[in-house]
């Protein structure tokens, strides 16, 4: 058996290494699939609660309701695109937890992932990136200071930066919309 050349040792190690970023690839990708049927899952129950919302409040009212006051299905198939039996199953499901219901957990628990932020993290990326930030923007502020401070121990500094502070305002003002069943923008 001869030994392998220089090219097939080559193309060897070009094939592995397109394994391992085609492996990769194909984890992230599964996970931003993951990412995408949550949301879509949410939002859907989103919808549901949303008419079930709407729908309890009217038999409460005292007084006479016109009819243009009431959701129809075909109103609620043009408004979302989806179709009236996807809305109507989720009208009919009650055992997922509203958005707004992780929102109130969450702040209730002061903002302790556990307790709702995760699963809003999941069904609203865009929570999670500002978080991200604004952690991202701790980690470089405490890395700062330590190179400044090289001779002390400790965690730096204390008191959030301006930036960390406007991030936190922005989540926490997007956790109170969806808290209180209010559009982000």
């Amino acid at each position: 058996m001869t030994a392998p050349t220089e090219k097939q040792i080559e193309e060897a190690r070009t094939i592995l290494h397109s394994l391992d970023t085609t492996r990769k690839r194909l984890r992230a990708a599964g996970q931003r699939v993951a990412i995408a049927d949550a949301m879509r899952s949410a939002a859907i129950a989103e919808m549901g609660q949303a008419i079930r919302d709407h729908r309890a409040l009217l038999d409460t009212a005292t007084g006479r309701r016109p009819a243009g006051h009431r959701i129809q299905m075909d109103d609620a198939e043009e408004l979302t695109g989806l179709s009236r039996r996807t809305l109507s199953e989720a009208v009919g499901k009650t055992d997922v937890r509203s958005d707004a219901e992780l929102a109130i957990e969450y702040q209730s628990y002061d903002y302790d992932l556990y307790y709702g932020g995760e699963e809003l993290h999941r069904r609203y990326p865009q929570l999670a990136a500002l978080y991200e930030a604004r952690m991202l923007l701790a980690k470089a502020e405490s890395e700062r200071w330590h190179e400044e401070h090289p001779n002390e121990s400790g965690f730096g500094p204390v008191e959030p930066t301006q930036g960390q502070l406007v991030l936190q305002d922005e989540y926490r003002r997007r956790v109170s919309a969806i808290a209180e069943g209010r559009p982000l923008c």
